[in-house]
């Protein structure tokens, strides 16, 4: 954005539609040409959409979610703040944001839950489709994030405590 008003600046006849349009382009083409970023690629697969849409604040758990940054077993290893990648509820051999949020048992129940409120199945690639379809399935969503992220950050903390005082 710091680009468009700078564009903008430049070429005094540039409109500030014209200035987001180019914008956009750039950000796209950087976003298909990226060799990082896959797991939001697949959950924000319509970037116009996301971008124009016009309600719903992302916070931090939910950039957790949508970027795959966040208290996950994989993250967590990568970033040496776990010994391990898995999951601790279901086992699973990698513990990221595509099994936290959508194959986990552990959550299987709040998934459900959440299903019969935004009428659809809750899927990797239908989650974004799903919380642009009305702000109260936004919220739904957002509150299912907030929820479990809010709890494993609790439990991670608790983990990496005992972990440091049997290290004492």
């Amino acid at each position: 954005m710091a680009m468009e008003r700078e564009e903008m600046h430049a070429d005094r006849g540039a409109s500030r539609r014209d200035c987001r349009e180019r914008t956009m382009v750039r950000w796209k083409k950087r976003i298909e040409t990226a060799e990082t970023g896959s797991w939001t690629r697949i959950v924000i697969p319509d970037l116009n959409a996301w971008c124009y849409r016009r309600y719903g604040l992302v916070d931090f758990h939910l950039t957790q979610m949508l970027s795959g940054h966040g208290c996950f077993g994989e993250y967590l290893q990568k970033r040496k703040r776990r010994d391990d990648p898995g999951c601790v509820d279901c086992g699973a051999a990698s513990d990221d944001a595509n099994n936290v949020f959508f194959r986990c048992d552990r959550w299987s129940r709040k998934r459900r839950s959440l299903e019969g409120v935004i009428g659809r199945e809750f899927d990797p690639k239908t989650v974004v489709g799903a919380m642009l379809t009305g702000s109260k399935d936004w919220d739904a969503v957002q509150s299912f994030v907030n929820i479990m992220q809010q709890k494993r950050e609790d439990e991670e903390r608790d983990r990496q405590r005992a972990e440091a005082a049997r290290q004492n």
